[in-house]
């Protein structure tokens, strides 16, 4: 599928639409800050974000095969949420500190560490979610989609017009005669 790649991720505010009749491989080749993504309209491919990560929450679909989501250079304030009845397993190497798995909390966890899903060893659509560098205040979750909030959406269109000289022009006919 197609490569996403925004060479500077966390330093524009964007709001991005992915076309969901394409299968989607995301990477961040420069870290990631304040993405909130809602994937769950895509394909998505795999996912590799390099360098640093703070204040991420992924919303993902159902994974189609074995799809990587790798973090490469550690994190902190991650949120992953997938739909309900999804395999996935958790790898953390440079420890964990404040991480839920599936409502399970963990304090702390030093060097290497997994957690995954009972059915995660036969499931042949499922995640694979890495951390290198460790990672701090991490959520993985189940989500049903049917209870999940559904954004409302509205598209909107601004026009603003300038015309040449207007202001000089409205205070020499006044307020009256400018609107008629």
């Amino acid at each position: 599928g197609p490569r996403f790649r925004p060479a500077e991720w966390g330093h524009h505010a964007a709001e991005l639409t992915l076309n969901p009749s394409m299968r989607w491989r995301l990477e961040a080749p420069m870290g990631v800050a304040g993405l909130r993504a809602d994937l769950g309209g895509t394909e998505v491919l795999g996912l590799e974000v390099r360098h640093a990560t703070r204040n991420v929450e992924l919303t993902l679909p159902r994974p189609a095969g074995a799809v990587a989501l790798r973090f490469v250079g550690g994190a902190s304030d991650v949120t992953v949420h997938r739909p309900a009845g999804t395999a996935i397993r958790a790898q953390v190497a440079g420890g964990a500190s404040r991480m839920t798995f599936d409502g399970q909390f963990y304090r702390a966890v030093g060097g290497e560490g997994s957690w995954q899903t009972a059915d995660f060893d036969l499931a042949a659509d499922r995640y694979e979610l890495d951390f290198a560098g460790g990672v701090r205040d991490l959520v993985v979750e189940a989500v049903d989609p049917a209870l999940a909030r559904t954004a409302e959406r509205l598209l909107a269109t601004v026009l603003f017009t300038d015309i040449v000289q207007s202001t000089r022009l409205a205070g020499e006919v006044g307020d009256r005669r400018w609107r008629e």
